[in-house]
Order: C-alpha cells, then structure tokens, then sequence
C-alpha cells in the first residue's frame, strides 16, 4: 500500500470516526473528560487531511488537469 493512501485513511479514520462520536455525545448531552480529547484529534486529523491533500494534488497535477479538462 502506498504510504499516502495509508496517511489518508488514518487521518480519516480518526476524523471521521472521532466527528461521529462527538456528534452522538453532543445529540445525547453525554460530556465527558474524553470530549475535549477527541475534539483535539478530530482537528488534528482534519488539517492533517488537507496537507496531505493539497500535497497529493501537487504531485498529481497532470492528472488532475486531465480530469478536469484544463489546458484542452
């Protein structure tokens, strides 16, 4: 497996799973001391999601030209 596929799905694995239990503690009124904590990561994962992001649409530019037609 690629290592940025892997960074991919870890950061969004943390992040999304992390926004959807923050989600079901906040709809249910549960605070906890793990709220605070998962909140950090569920941030951390996000911004680590569009470096990567914006570092593999660098890399990939071509193709992303192609895809989106630019340059035709």
């Amino acid at each position: 497996m690629n290592l940025w596929n892997l960074i991919i799905l870890t950061a969004f694995l943390i992040s999304g799973i992390g926004g959807f239990v923050l989600l079901l503690l906040l709809e249910n009124g549960i605070r906890l001391y793990l709220n605070s904590q998962l909140l950090y990561w569920h941030v951390e994962a996000g911004l680590a999601l569009v470096v990567v992001t914006i570092f593999h649409f660098h890399c990939y530019k071509g193709s992303l030209n192609r895809i989106l037609g630019v340059g035709r």
